[in-house]
């Protein structure tokens, strides 16, 4: 994924960023040198908790990426590309694929949905 960076901040031992993609704002932890401030860089995203069916994750009112902060969570829409007997699913925001775990998810791919997790992981991939 395609981000901007918007803000820089070190807090103890991390880096949290804010930035800018075509599918919205949001806020993260950085992985890596600190980037500069209204810098484009190509980046993975990380879930590191995890994500229940019903609760956390929740079927898509409408088939459209997007990234956004809403009262503390970050609130990412995509598309469940594929998902394996474990619950592991390969989940694609505008382009960017990540592996994360929904649990109690039985359904069929594809399908659109809503994730809200309270912390996001962004590593640059030095494309």
């Amino acid at each position: 994924m395609k981000v901007t960076i918007d803000n820089v901040v070190q807090i103890a031992d991390e880096v949290l960023v804010t930035f800018s993609t075509d599918f919205g704002n949001a806020a993260a932890v950085w992985s890596g040198v600190p980037p500069t401030i209204g810098a484009c860089h190509d980046v993975e995203l990380e879930i590191e908790e995890s994500v229940v069916w019903g609760e956390s994750a929740i079927p898509a009112p409408k088939e459209d990426c997007s990234i956004g902060v809403m009262d503390g969570s970050i609130n990412l829409t995509g598309k469940i590309i594929s998902v394996d007997a474990e619950g592991v699913v390969v989940f694609d925001v505008g382009g960017s694929i990540t592996l994360i775990e929904i649990v109690g998810f039985t359904g069929a791919a594809p399908i659109f949905v809503d994730l809200k997790v309270g912390r996001l992981v962004l590593f640059p991939t030095g494309v």
